[in-house]
C-alpha cells in the first residue's frame, strides 16, 4: 500500500508540475503573442492584464486600431481611433500538454457612438467571439464568429446575416497559413427601393505558397496562393420603375490558383455553376477554364494602390481619368510585361441542353512603353472562336433581340453555318489593324456598313 500510495504522490506531483509547466508557456506565448500585436503598424496594446491559474487563466486588454491604418484600409472609415475590449479565457489543464491550449475570447466594441450603433444591429457591443488552439510551439487554429445581425427598422429595411466565420491558421511567428470564409446566410432589403439580395452558403478558403504577415494585406500585397470558393444560392431583385431584373445563381465552385516566377504572377481560373437565370432567360450550366498570365506584381500592386487613392479622393473623374495620362506610366510599365489573358474554354448550356462554347485569347505582345498608344496597337493580341449547338434564335429564344441580329450577321459573313448551328472565329491582323471575322470580314468595315 504504501509503495502505491509513492507511486500515486508522484503521480500527482509530476501532474501538478507538468500542468503548471503548460500554464507558464501559454502565459508565456500569450504575452509574446500580445507584444507582436503592439508591434504592428496602427495596432496598439493597452489595459492588458494576466491572471495566472493552474488550470484556468484570464486575461483582458484594449486592442486601439488608429485612424491612421483605417485611413490605410479606406480613407473614408472615420475621424478616430477604433478602440476594442478583448475578454480571455485560457484553459490549459494536463490534456493541454497533447493537445495544446484553448482559448475563447469576447471581443467588444467599446466607442461609445459606434457601440450604440451597433447595438442596434446586434443586439450589444459584442461584435465577435475568438476560439483558438494553441500548440506549445506557437501555432494556433484561430476561429472568429461574428456576431449575427438581425435588423429590421419600423419603415422597409432588413438585414440579417448568420453564421459569419472567419478560421486562420497561424504559425509560430503570427503569419497566416490558410484562411476559410463562412457565411450562412445575408441577406438585405429594401421595399421603399424595391431592392433585395440573398446569399447563401457562401466560403473561401485559401492556403498561402508562403506564411502571411497578417497587416501585409493592408499594402495590396499580391502572393502566391491555392483558394476554392463559391456559394449555393445568390439572389438579387432591384425593381427602379423603369426596368426590373431578377438574377439567381446557384451552386457557383470557383478554383483558383496564383504562382509567382520572376516577378511575374500567373493566374489559373476555373469556374462551375449549375444554374443561372436572368429574368427569364435560363441557362442551367456555366463552365470557365482560364488563365491570366505574366502580370507584373510590383506595377499591379503600385497600380492597384494609386488607383484606390483616385476612387478614394472626392474629385477622381471616373472611367476616362482611370485611362486618362495619370495613369498611363502605370499601364506602360504593365503591359510591357506582355500580359496575356487567356479562355481556355467557357461553355454556357441553355435548358434544352444546347451549348455555346468560347475560347479566347486577349493581350499584348512586344509593348513598348516608348512608342505611343496607336504605334503600340502592333502589339495587340486578339483571337478566338465562338461556337453554337443551335441557331442564336433558339439559343437566346428569351431574348428576341438577339436573334433577330442572325440573319444581318450571316449575310455579312460574321456568323457561319456549322450543321444545326453558327460558329465565328476572329482574329487580330497587324496589318490591317482590324479585327477580321472567318478570315474575310473586318470590324471596322463592319460598323462603317451600319
Amino acid at each position: 500500500m504504501k509503495k502505491i500510495l509513492s507511486v500515486l504522490l508522484v503521480v500527482v506531483v509530476v501532474a501538478v508540475a507538468a500542468v503548471y509547466y503548460v500554464s507558464d508557456n501559454v502565459a508565456k506565448n500569450y504575452e509574446k503573442t500580445i507584444g507582436e500585436l503592439d508591434k504592428i503598424d496602427g495596432i496598439k496594446i493597452s489595459n492588458s492584464m494576466y491572471e495566472k491559474g493552474l488550470f484556468d487563466s484570464n486575461a483582458t486588454f484594449d486592442l486601439i486600431v488608429s485612424k491612421d491604418l483605417l485611413d490605410k484600409i479606406d480613407e473614408s472609415a472615420g475621424a478616430q481611433d477604433l478602440v476594442f475590449k478583448v475578454d480571455t479565457e485560457l484553459k490549459h489543464g494536463l490534456t493541454a500538454l497533447f493537445s495544446g491550449a484553448h482559448v475563447k475570447s469576447k471581443i467588444f466594441i467599446q466607442n461609445d457612438f459606434i457601440k450604440n450603433m451597433v447595438s442596434v444591429f446586434l443586439g450589444s457591443n459584442l461584435i465577435m467571439t475568438a476560439d483558438a488552439n494553441v500548440g506549445f510551439g506557437g501555432s494556433k487554429d484561430v476561429l472568429l464568429n461574428l456576431s449575427d445581425i438581425d435588423f429590421k427598422d419600423n419603415k422597409s429595411v432588413t438585414l440579417t446575416t448568420k453564421g459569419v466565420s472567419i478560421a486562420v491558421d497561424l504559425d509560430p511567428s503570427n503569419k497566416a497559413k490558410s484562411v476559410k470564409f463562412n457565411v450562412s446566410k445575408a441577406y438585405i432589403e429594401n421595399k421603399d427601393e424595391n431592392f433585395s439580395l440573398n446569399m447563401e452558403n457562401a466560403f473561401a478558403d485559401i492556403d498561402y505558397e508562403q506564411p502571411l504577415v497578417i497587416d501585409s494585406v493592408f499594402d495590396w500585397s499580391i502572393v502566391p496562393y491555392a483558394s476554392k470558393s463559391g456559394f449555393k444560392i445568390f439572389e438579387i431583385s432591384a425593381d427602379n420603375y423603369q426596368e426590373s431584373i431578377k438574377i439567381n445563381i446557384a451552386d457557383v465552385i470557383y478554383d483558383s490558383v496564383l504562382k509567382i516566377n520572376n516577378g511575374l504572377a500567373n493566374f489559373k481560373e476555373n469556374v462551375k455553376a449549375a444554374g443561372i437565370s436572368v429574368n427569364d432567360s435560363k441557362y442551367k450550366e456555366l463552365a470557365l477554364d482560364a488563365e491570366l498570365l505574366n502580370f507584373d506584381v510590383s506595377v499591379l500592386e503600385d497600380y492597384i494602390k494609386n488607383l484606390d487613392k483616385e476612387l478614394a479622393s472626392s474629385d477622381f473623374g471616373g472611367y476616362e481619368e482611370f485611362l486618362s495620362d495619370k495613369f498611363k506610366k502605370d499601364r506602360d510599365e504593365f503591359l510591357s510585361s506582355d500580359p496575356i489573358v487567356k479562355v481556355n474554354s467557357l461553355t454556357l448550356k441553355n435548358v434544352d441542353n444546347n451549348a455555346l462554347n468560347l475560347n479566347l485569347t486577349l493581350g499584348f505582345k512586344g509593348y513598348d512603353k516608348k512608342l505611343t498608344d496607336a504605334q503600340n496597337i502592333k502589339s495587340l493580341i486578339v483571337n478566338g472562336k465562338i461556337n453554337i449547338d443551335t441557331t442564336l434564335a433558339e439559343f437566346f429564344g428569351q431574348i428576341p433581340e438577339v436573334g433577330m441580329f442572325e440573319p444581318m450577321l450571316k449575310e455579312g459573313e460574321i456568323l457561319k453555318s456549322d450543321g444545326k448551328g453558327v460558329k465565328t472565329e476572329f482574329k487580330f491582323d497587324k496589318d490591317k489593324m482590324d479585327i477580321i471575322f472567318n478570315e474575310k470580314v473586318g470590324l471596322f468595315d463592319l460598323i462603317r456598313g451600319f
